[in-house]
């Protein structure tokens, strides 16, 4: 039933002369209760991982010094329970009972279970 509505959608757009969006190659959402484990590989750079067999690339519009605390924790708080794309994080970086942290995605790339495979052991979530 989504599908009609997407094409004519496009259609309409394509007659008013307007770009419409494209998803990237890959994209795919999640449910916020599907990710479990993140690795920091910098201040700037999280991976993390979804369900078994898919990893995603997190990147930070700025430092984000928290993440290489080994005592902090991930929480966030979406308006909705999916996430498709960077926009859709409210990232949050917990450091005990009252330091939290925000940290503003920028960008969020799934890696291929080639590209996930090839990062080293322990950046691997």
């Amino acid at each position: 039933m989504r599908r009609p509505i997407v094409a004519g959608a496009l259609a309409a757009a394509s007659i008013l002369g307007m770009a419409a969006p494209a998803l990237a190659q890959g994209q795919s959402c999640f449910f916020v209760t599907q990710w479990h484990g993140w690795k920091a590989a910098d201040d700037h750079t999280v991976y993390i991982n979804v369900d078994p067999h898919r990893t995603y690339r997190l990147d930070m519009s700025g430092a984000c010094p928290a993440l290489l605390d080994s005592t902090s924790v991930l929480i966030t708080n979406n308006h909705s329970n999916s996430i498709c794309s960077a926009i859709d994080w409210d990232l949050r970086i917990s450091q005990g009972h009252s330091i939290v942290t925000g940290c503003i995605v920028d960008k969020m790339s799934q890696l291929t279970p080639d590209q996930a495979a090839s990062l080293p052991k322990n950046l691997r979530p």
